[in-house]
């Protein structure tokens, strides 16, 4: 039988990961970084897939900011891969637009492209990418 989570713990990862957005876009970068990696541990402890899922996002988001795109390309794909498994067409096709942008940063615009193309797929097909 599956240990339930207390409320308090979801919600609290849910607030890390809002407080590590606002310092995101106030260029807070470090700051964002622990909120997001305080997020990340929080929801695998808790086993979490979709808030691991986003707290990943939100930290490829960052290394996107940063230049970070190796660390990026790693956070969204793991992201990417979470998301599927949890069935979130939303989280998806974000996931798959910032690859997008990281791969053509890499120079690989065809792999930016395909990228772009899923995501739309993936909002008209239900997950058939």
């Amino acid at each position: 039988m599956p240990t339930l989570v207390p409320p308090s713990s979801f919600f609290q990862c849910d607030s890390l990961l809002e407080l590590g957005k606002l310092r995101h876009k106030t260029h807070d970068h470090e700051i964002a970084a622990r909120y997001f990696d305080d997020a990340l541990r929080l929801a695998r402890r808790m086993s979490d897939r979709w808030l691991e899922a986003k707290a990943l996002l939100e930290l490829g988001r960052l290394d996107v900011s940063l230049g970070s795109q190796e660390d990026a390309r790693s956070h969204l794909d793991q992201a990417l891969a979470l998301f599927k498994y949890v069935h979130d067409r939303v989280g998806c096709t974000r996931s798959l637009q910032q690859l997008s942008l990281v791969k053509a940063a890499l120079g690989d615009k065809d792999g930016g492209m395909q990228d772009l193309e899923a995501a739309l797929q993936v909002q008209t097909d239900h997950l058939s990418y």
